[in-house]
Formats: C-alpha cells, structure tokens, sequence
C-alpha cells in the first residue's frame, strides 16, 4: 500500500491500461479487493492499521488509470462479508475511498460448507442479505455487483443453495446488476458448478430465472 501512495507502480499501472484500452468494451477494475481480510497484504492490519493509507492507495491508483484509460474502465470497491480480524478498525466502511472514486460496490461472500473445523454451512440469504441491507443505507448511489459467489459442496445441500439464491437474487436484490460465480476447487472447498450433478442441474435451471432477462441487452 505505501508503494502505490509513493507511485513506484505507476509505469506498470500505465502499461497494464494503455494494454486495455484495445478492448471495446466496459472493463470492470477491482483494485485491492478483500481489503478487510488478513489473507491480502493491503489489509491494513500489515500497515499500522491505518485504513486511510488504503484509501489514498486507492484513490491514486483510480486517479492514474482514469486519466490513461478513458471512461470505459469501471472501478469496483469489494470488500469480504466477513472481516478478519473483527475489530473497529477493520470494518470494511473504514476502507471505502469516496463515491468519487467508486463506479460499484462488491460484494462477497462464501457458503464454506463444513469442510473444515470452524467452518459453517450458510444459506444464501444468511450470507447476502444483512450484507446488502447494511450497504444500501451506505451507498445506495452506487450499484452492487457479487464479484465471487459460490457455495461447497460439503456440509448440506447445494443443490437447493444454488436454487434458493438464484431465486433470491432475481427477485429481492435488485439493486444487485452483476453476479460472478466462482467456479473452482479452493483446496477442500468444492466450489465447482459441476462438483455434483445436482449441482449443475440447479445452475442450469437457476440462470433460466426469466427474473434475470430484465433490462439485458443482447448481441
């Protein structure tokens, strides 16, 4: 973080957009996510806590890009649902950068299943809507996309995980406009679309939700 405030990646950050720029079309950037986890480094609990270095580390990185890269790119603030370690400091409001320098608000967030000792399964809505409800109040102005969702395969039905939050999705979360799901093993974490057929089934049926076919453009 203190490196990108001192601007000693400015010439790859240039590099990287003037290689975007080829693209035509919406490029989704999402700097320093997960901010809120001690996984990444930017966590500020590597930096004395002080979230405000995060903020001017995003805030220049935005500031950089946006003045090479045109109005094309679409910078995505993403923090964790689950803050580690969960303290004061630590909580993801504490990180954001401004509305000026936010295009969306991620959200993220993971069905772990019991894969693991300490892990719970939780169902969609446990995950998603005290997230949402809370980021509504905060920044309303912006919309929300779910950067990485998924849920394991180990410790309930994820079949019925699958049906249920494609359901909620489409219908109670409307200011949610995107939804990636993460479709990959993460060591035990069985996170695949085809981890089971059941699985894969409910994928396929969910994304046919004529709830998703709303204000969608086509090719």
């Amino acid at each position: 973080v203190p490196e990108f405030i001192e601007g000693k990646h400015d010439e790859k950050i240039i590099e990287l957009v003037e290689k975007l720029k080829g693209l035509n079309e919406p490029i989704f950037i999402r700097p320093l996510n997960e901010m809120n986890g001690d996984w990444d480094p930017w966590c500020a609990w590597f930096y004395g806590k002080d979230t405000d270095l995060y903020i001017k580390a995003w805030q220049h990185i935005v500031t950089l890009m946006r003045e090479h890269g045109g109005d094309k790119l679409q910078f995505v603030w993403n923090p964790h649902d689950r803050s580690y370690p969960d303290f004061n400091w630590n909580s993801p409001h504490m990180y954001y950068p401004g509305d000026d320098y936010v295009d969306w608000v991620g959200l993220t967030g993971y069905n772990n299943g019991t894969s693991h000792p300490g892990d719970i399964w939780r169902e969609f809505d446990s995950i998603y809507k005290p997230v949402y409800i809370d980021y509504l109040k905060r920044y309303s102005i912006k919309p929300f996309m779910i950067t990485e969702f998924s849920s394991n395969e180990v410790g309930g039905d994820k079949g019925k995980w699958i049906q249920d939050g494609f359901k909620f999705l489409a219908q109670n979360y409307p200011n949610i406009k995107i939804a990636v799901w993460f479709d990959g093993q993460d060591g035990l974490w069985e996170y695949q679309i085809e981890s089971s057929e059941r699985a894969f089934s409910a994928f396929r049926e969910g994304i046919r939700n004529p709830g998703f076919a709303k204000n969608t453009t086509t090719k």
